[in-house]
């Protein structure tokens, strides 16, 4: 008969409970925020704001409402990513960070089957402020989206 010590023993029903823990959890449904990072885009047309300039690419933006006629019409099997982009000289009032907008030759339909986009390229879109942060790292958002 094998002899184990007290802290080997210990080591071995660690182990055996980890193993378990990992197989339990791998057949679970996905927590809230892989759900929400499986969500594609979406628009707010009180929020949202659009380069309405002629030359998007060489004029200085024109923040406005969105014509959202201008927006891809996507197929059954894709959905929209508006890829918003900060703005260099639009900040909010409230925390300093850039405003960010949408320009609308980088609205593109993705595959369905990529399960999401990035909502703000860069930074990350916090949900419950309606907004893009640029440097989310210690930005104090209550649902990130």
């Amino acid at each position: 008969m094998m002899m184990y010590s007290r802290s080997g023993f210990l080591c071995v029903c660690l182990a055996m409970m980890a193993v378990a823990l990992t197989a339990v959890t791998a057949n679970e449904s996905p927590n809230n925020d892989e759900r929400q990072l499986q969500a594609f885009d979406f628009f707010d047309p009180d929020t949202d704001l659009c380069d309405n300039s002629a030359n998007p690419l060489e004029d200085r933006p024109e923040l406005g409402p969105c014509d959202t006629s201008r927006f891809p019409r996507c197929n059954g099997d894709q959905d929209i990513c508006y890829n918003r982009k900060p703005s260099r000289d639009h900040f909010h009032r409230d925390n300093h960070q850039h405003k960010f907008y949408i320009q609308y030759d980088r609205v593109f339909c993705y595959p369905k089957s990529w399960g999401g986009c990035s909502s703000c390229s860069p930074g990350r879109y916090c949900k419950s402020e309606k907004r893009c942060i640029l440097e989310e790292e210690g930005y104090p958002c209550a649902e990130w989206f």
